[in-house]
C-alpha cells in the first residue's frame, strides 16, 4: 500500500482519500487498491470513489452502467493481484442491484463485459502484456 501513498486508518468504513480501514481482510485491502489503481485522479479524491453509498448518505455520482464498468475493471485487476501473489480468490465476479456479474480471468470464458475490463487495463498499462498486475494508476480522465 506504501507504493500508492495509502495508510491504514480505524473504522473507516469507507474509502477516503489516501486511508483504508485496517479493519479489513488482506484480500478486501487488494481490492480497494485496485480500484483505485483503476479510478481516475479526480475520482481518487472522492469518498468510495464516487461509486456508492457515503457516510452522509449520498449515492454513487455515475450511471449504473459506468458503475458496473468501475467495479469489473476493479474486480478484474483484484484477481490479477491474487494470481500474482499466489492468494486463493474465491472471487467470479460481484453483486450489484440484486444482479449477478461474472468476471473471469480466463480469456475463453470471458463476457463481453470482462473483455472490454481486460482490454482498458491493458491500454492503461496497469496489466502488463504477460497480464502481470503494475503498480500504475490511471492518469486519464473519462468523460
Amino acid at each position: 500500500m506504501a507504493c500508492f501513498g495509502m495508510k491504514l486508518v480505524k473504522q473507516l468504513d469507507f474509502y477516503r482519500p489516501g486511508a483504508i480501514d485496517e479493519s479489513l481482510t488482506r484480500k478486501q485491502m487488494i481490492h480497494e487498491l485496485s480500484h483505485y489503481q483503476v479510478a481516475t485522479p479526480s475520482k481518487r479524491l472522492l469518498v468510495n470513489f464516487g461509486l456508492g453509498e457515503d457516510t452522509n448518505g449520498t449515492d454513487s455520482i455515475f450511471t449504473v452502467e459506468k458503475q458496473i464498468q468501475e467495479e469489473t475493471r476493479a474486480v478484474l485487476l483484484t484477481l490479477y493481484w491474487f494470481e500474482e501473489w499466489s492468494i486463493s480468490s474465491g472471487v467470479s465476479g460481484f453483486r450489484y442491484k440484486g444482479r449477478n456479474y461474472a468476471v473471469v480471468r480466463n480469456m475463453r470464458k470471458q463476457n463481453q463485459e470482462t473483455r472490454k475490463a481486460l482490454d482498458w487495463l491493458l491500454g492503461t498499462n496497469l496489466l502488463d502484456h504477460n497480464l502481470r498486475p503494475m503498480t500504475e494508476l490511471n492518469t486519464k480522465e473519462e468523460k
